[in-house]
């Protein structure tokens, strides 16, 4: 009869727990592994989003200083002619002078500036395209608070004001001689308005733009 085979050290009872402890060691290391890889995973993601919202930030701010920089251009341009125009009118007024067939209009024509009373429309893109795509919640609460402000006050002074000189300017009076005097002096109120306003949006623009400065 054969004898058994004795048993290797590697086979003995005392060298199996070594084996499940070196085992559960190997797995604890791999999960640890898993979870590293893991979480750099979303830090990387994390950075690289971080990464792209502060050049969809800094675009907008780019957008915003060349798109007031260009609407202060424009007012800078029109606003001295429209409180020349005013003033013009203001004189028209007490002229005693003036040919009594002649219209509100003809005095308008007469005395109007070069280039007309000219209101160039004042751009709202970077505005429209930073509430479009959620820019604006990217930038500084400061900032977005100046700029939010600054639009607001451009779309409801000068609009409503262009709108009725534009409307009054074609009324019907402007071409009766009997309602000349009247008509000039509404008009100069009208450009008086306008000319304050825009001298008040240009300072609310210079103020965004330092704000803006102040932002990078």
């Amino acid at each position: 009869m054969t004898p058994a085979p004795e048993k290797t050290a590697s086979e003995s009872p005392r060298s199996r727990p070594r084996v499940r402890e070196n085992g559960r060691s190997r797995f604890l290391f791999e999960s640890i592994l898993i979870v590293l890889s893991v979480l750099l995973g979303f830090a990387l993601t994390a950075w690289g989003e971080r990464r792209t919202e502060k050049r969809v930030a800094e675009t907008a701010l780019e957008n915003f200083r060349a798109e007031i920089e260009s609407n202060l251009e424009q007012l800078e341009r029109v606003q001295p002619k429209h409180a020349q125009f005013a003033q013009r009118l203001v004189q028209a007024a007490d002229e005693v002078a003036l040919d009594p067939a002649e219209t509100a209009f003809q005095v308008f024509v007469r005395l109007m500036p070069e280039g007309g009373i000219d209101t160039p429309p004042l751009r709202e893109a970077a505005w429209e395209t930073a509430m479009s795509t959620g820019a604006l919640r990217l930038l500084d609460y400061e900032i977005a608070a100046s700029l939010s402000e600054t639009y607001f006050i451009q779309r409801s002074t000068l609009l409503p004001t262009i709108r009725l000189l534009s409307d009054r300017f074609l009324a019907t009076e402007n071409f009766d001689p009997a309602a000349r005097d009247q008509m000039i002096i509404v008009h100069q109120m009208m450009l008086t308005e306008l000319a304050g306003q825009e001298s008040y949006l240009i300072d609310v623009f210079r103020n965004s733009l330092e704000r803006l400065g102040a932002g990078n």
